[in-house]
């Protein structure tokens, strides 16, 4: 359960793996921290394949890189999504405070 009394639908140590296969992504790709609009086009990959029930972090940075190349449609995260990003881009105290300050 997090701080706002929600489930994840991730462990913690399931996000670590996924932040890791993002970081990884994003190096093979050559996405910096600047390319938000792609690097959210590959986090909704990322988390697409995991709810779908890829796990392994190898396998997710592969296969999204491949998906990310070959321009498989997506659509721009809705702000639900917003903290994935932040998650894996490593802004997850960033939003919290960006929470606090919206309450």
């Amino acid at each position: 359960m997090d701080s706002n009394g929600r489930h994840s639908a991730f462990t913690n140590e399931e996000l670590s793996v996924l932040k890791r296969a993002f970081d990884q992504a994003c190096a093979d790709l050559g996405l910096a921290k600047g390319r938000m609009l792609e690097r959210e086009h590959l986090a909704v990959l990322i988390f697409q394949m995991a709810t779908g029930g890829a796990k392994d972090g190898a396998e997710l940075c592969r296969k999204s890189v491949a998906r990310f190349r070959l321009g498989t449609p997506w659509e721009p995260i809705e702000r639900r999504y917003t903290s994935a990003v932040a998650l894996l881009d490593g802004r997850a105290d960033d939003l919290k405070q960006d929470r606090n300050s919206n309450s």
